[in-house]
């Protein structure tokens, strides 16, 4: 087992999505269109865990003038239908010029040049098995593939993950992976090959963490195994190793996505947050030079986790298919 010199940063927000828009008008008097210049906005989705005191919908913020309020969204629900369900995911797409959430029960897309809700899905037909997560089976998070129109969809803590078009709504499919049986968190490859499907399931229970897919064919390659139940999770740029927070631990495992082994550990030091939480948040610097997680024993502090140059050479030799140092 490995610790990291220091811990992470902790916090609590809503889940949001920066993205760039970009407006095209017709200029007065000229028969030429002209481009506007892009803008930076931030959505995010409410209500979160706690509710938000009969507030939800989308709030929009602009990225380019020190995040200022600029309108929310309304999820066009009647007053007792409000605040509306719990909020799981977000993504958007720039081709589509769409945004989409997910709650439990269900995924509403919005069309981003008028903000109006442009289609809305509820799942199955017909409440489905479950131990956990809402009877129609939708929805967890939402991916965009990078043809900008599909989605990747987690099925609500249930044994799926839906395919589904993006500019309609329409399920295009559906992928079973029974090993890894409560859908949650996933992380796509920037090609789009490979699919990372993270999953509430416990090894305790003989199931796996991970179902390592292969996007196009729909099929599953691997399922990963880590100490303890998988929470969020995240992947360096190539794909090639997942980054992972487990239950009962402040700090991270590692995995080698390609053999489905984990590799590495990282505790934070002492004992003082043992039995106390875990961890429920982790990213990656665009260097892949430091991994920041969340610490909610110690959430006034800010640590970061830094690899050793070693680590960080040994990394980006994966990258190039060169023999990977264990050390």
């Amino acid at each position: 087992m490995q610790r990291f010199k220091a811990a992470v940063f902790a916090t609590t927000c809503a889940l949001a999505v920066v993205l760039a828009v970009p407006y095209v008008s017709a200029q007065r008097g000229a028969g030429a269109a002209r481009e506007e210049p892009i803008r930076h906005l931030v959505y995010v989705a409410t209500p979160g865990d706690n509710g938000t005191d009969n507030q939800s919908g989308v709030v929009v913020l602009d990225g380019d003038k020190d995040y200022s309020f600029i309108k929310r969204i309304s999820y066009d629900l009647p007053a007792a239908m409000m605040p509306g369900g719990k909020v799981s995911g977000i993504a958007a797409s720039v081709e589509l010029q769409m945004l989409y959430v997910t709650q439990d029960g269900s995924m509403t897309a919005f069309d981003l040049a008028t903000d109006k809700i442009a289609w809305r899905f509820k799942g199955e037909s017909a409440p489905v098995e479950r131990s956990r997560g809402a009877a129609s089976g939708c929805c967890e998070r939402p991916w965009v593939l990078p043809d900008g129109k599909t989605l990747v969809v987690g099925s609500s803590y249930n044994s799926w993950w839906y395919y589904m078009d993006g500019a309609t709504g329409k399920v295009l499919g559906k992928l079973s992976t029974p090993e890894a049986n409560v859908a949650h968190n996933l992380a796509l490859s920037s090609d789009g090959q490979l699919g990372i499907l993270g999953s509430m399931s416990s090894p305790k229970q003989g199931k796996a963490g991970i179902a390592v897919i292969d996007v196009p064919s729909r099929k599953i390659l691997r399922y990963m195994t880590f100490s303890e139940m998988v929470r969020p999770l995240t992947i360096n740029h190539d794909a090639s190793l997942v980054y992972v927070n487990v239950n009962d631990l402040i700090g991270f495992e590692i995995g080698d996505i390609k053999t489905g082994k984990m590799l590495k550990r990282f505790e934070l030091p002492g004992d003082d947050w043992k039995g106390k939480g875990y961890s429920h948040g982790i990213g990656m610097t665009p260097d892949e030079s430091e991994i920041w997680i969340a610490d909610p024993v110690h959430d006034e502090q800010r640590r970061q986790a830094r690899f050793p140059r070693r680590q960080q050479r040994h990394r980006r030799e994966d990258a190039q298919g060169n023999r990977r140092d264990e050390g």
